[in-house]
């Protein structure tokens, strides 16, 4: 009877000693991330493995020096575009400075070698005609002011010694008596070259073409093409230059 009992609990603290046994081998390795159950049945968590720790902030590191490099080439892309703009700028202003002295008036054209036309001229360019060039500047804009008027235009030209004349034509009707006092003014310096402008050159260009046909033997169709090249005339002054040429028994159908 005392064997047995004996028997017995040697079996039991074999049977405890393997139960302990499989729960030392089963048990996660220490360090390492686990869930190990508690009485109440609620989990424990456990610390991370050293080396998961330094793997993440590796990684942080890692963008970070990512990020930096990132940024500075952004950086330097955008100061080296502004750079490059500037020397642009520069090179255009070096190879093609601005000369608002003789910037072309609206609608120039060289009528001929003697006669220029073109729309209001700003006061620099008259301030800086050349007489030698130059001997008569005539304006056939009214002078009512507003856009029309060129401030103090003779007492700028009168200082470059310069003629200047101003025949008012008006734009919806143009008098043949204009044209000859045109005419007349033109005649009196012979060959020299002389400027001839209005508010758009419209006006200049009709009288210019009319001028050209009438005194100096034109081809109406070569001058007429010029005037083209500025506008094309209205039935109003298409009527006043077919007039006007056939008061010099010139016809001409536009």
């Amino acid at each position: 009877m005392d064997n047995s009992v004996e028997t017995g609990n040697l079996f039991n603290l074999g049977c405890a000693a393997i139960h302990m046994s499989t729960r030392r081998e089963t048990a996660p390795a220490p360090g390492w991330s686990a869930v190990l159950p508690r009485p109440d049945n609620r989990s424990i968590p456990q610390p991370i493995h050293p080396d998961a720790e330094v793997q993440s902030s590796c990684n942080r590191k890692k963008m970070a020096r990512v990020m930096k490099t990132k940024f500075r080439a952004v950086t330097f892309a955008n100061r080296l575009l502004g750079v490059i703009a500037l020397l642009g700028l520069w090179s255009c202003a070096a190879t093609n400075p601005p000369n608002p002295e003789r910037l072309e008036p609206v609608n120039y054209l060289e009528f001929t070698h003697r006669l220029v036309t073109s729309g209001k001229p700003s006061a620099d360019l008259i301030a800086s005609l050349d007489p030698s060039e130059f001997r008569l500047v005539i304006n056939l804009a009214p002078g009512s002011g507003g856009n029309s008027a060129l401030a103090d235009e003779a007492g700028l030209l009168a200082g470059r010694g310069i003629t200047y004349l101003a025949i008012p034509v008006e734009f919806r009707q143009p008098d043949y008596r204009d044209f000859l006092l045109f005419s007349s003014a033109l005649n009196s310096v012979g060959n020299s070259r002389v400027w001839i402008h209005c508010q758009f050159n419209y006006r200049a260009s009709i009288f210019t073409f009319l001028y050209h046909v009438i005194h100096e033997g034109a081809d109406p169709d070569t001058a007429y093409g010029r005037v083209t090249e500025v506008w094309v005339p209205d039935s109003n002054w298409l009527r006043f230059a077919r007039e006007t040429l056939a008061r010099h028994n010139i016809n001409y159908e536009f």
